[in-house]
């Protein structure tokens, strides 16, 4: 097993990327429960957050870019960005357990957003295939709790023809939208093993090394596009944040999968490469570090963990890896 795990800290200033609901003219921002150590122990507080589904969301639109790119097939409905993921098959499309399997392998030979996406079928025997890759929310990191904030900014809606005729109402429509601003982190891990492999009755890759090759390349730059440049989120026509991506540590290992540490403390790439170090002497496992720092944070004494001077020398370097340890090369 071929296994990609991600974290990163990343400076969002003035964002509204999340919205959790509408009360008349006031749009909130999506909160999250967290819990904190204080002096005299733990206490939960609600701090804004950023959902896994909305990046996800996301990572799936920039891997339909990806894969057009490289010409991989993508179904008519993930071309749309409409992410329904077989939810609409007919009950009666699979009826039984052969059936399931062939379907399974159909799917992923015609899509690879619901290869690496996975899907989940509700016909008369369901198919489910799990997505490869894995994210969490994006919350506040714990050790910069305090820097993170909601603000509801005053917007006004005017026009000035109809306050002129007397449709005072009309004319002048006041509205509220929270905006956040945060040192946030997230994790994120790709089973790279699991692409273009069926999994649900039997495990066989139902497509060429060629392919694989491609749809490999595509699931970890469709990971950079979402990381590198924040291309992710709601309300970025308006409201496009101040973004700024402070480190990120990327570790590769096989065949035992590893995942790396939230970016809640400034020593979390540091924690990562002494962890990952007696990972290796535990299982035997090949394991690869990588990391971009462009805060001022504690760098790796570890020989293990390789530092890169920008995130697009680093993901060069990642694909590289994941390629070569999954024969692909």
């Amino acid at each position: 097993m071929v296994w990609l795990s991600l974290s990163a800290r990343l400076l969002i200033n003035v964002e509204a990327l999340n919205m959790a609901e509408a009360v008349g003219n006031y749009t909130r921002h999506r909160r999250a429960p967290v819990v904190i150590p204080t002096n005299g122990g733990y206490r939960v507080v609600y701090v804004p957050a950023i959902s896994g589904e909305s990046i996800a969301h996301a990572y799936q639109a920039w891997l339909v870019h990806e894969a057009r790119i490289r010409g991989l097939p993508v179904c008519e409905l993930c071309a749309r960005e409409e992410f329904i993921k077989r939810g609409n098959e007919v009950a009666n499309r699979v009826k039984d357990i052969s059936s399931a399997d062939r379907y399974e392998e159909s799917v992923i030979k015609e899509c690879v957003v619901e290869d690496v996406g996975g899907f989940l079928a509700p016909t008369a025997v369901p198919v489910k295939r799990t997505s490869r890759f894995m994210v969490s929310y994006l919350i506040p990191a714990i050790e910069d709790i305090k820097a993170s904030t909601i603000t509801p900014q005053l917007h006004v809606r005017h026009s000035p023809t109809q306050r002129a005729q007397g449709q005072q109402a009309a004319g002048q429509m006041i509205y509220y939208v929270e905006t956040s601003s945060a040192i946030y982190t997230l994790t994120a891990s790709l089973d790279v093993d699991g692409i273009g492999r069926k999994s649900y009755i039997k495990v066989e890759y139902v497509v060429g090394n060629e392919e694989r090759r491609k749809r490999v390349e595509a699931a970890i730059m469709a990971l950079y596009d979402t990381l590198a440049q924040g291309l992710f989120g709601a309300k970025q026509s308006r409201f496009k944040p101040h973004y700024k991506v402070l480190s990120t540590v990327v570790t590769i290992t096989h065949p035992s999968p590893y995942n790396v540490l939230a970016g809640h403390s400034k020593e979390y790439i540091k924690e990562v490469a002494n962890n990952l170090k007696k990972f290796k002497e535990l299982t035997g496992s090949e394991a690869l570090m990588g990391y971009y720092i462009s805060e001022d944070i504690p760098r790796p004494e570890q020989d293990i963990a390789k530092e890169f001077e920008s995130l697009e020398d680093l993901f060069k370097w990642v694909i590289s890896e994941v390629l070569r340890l999954s024969k692909l090369t």
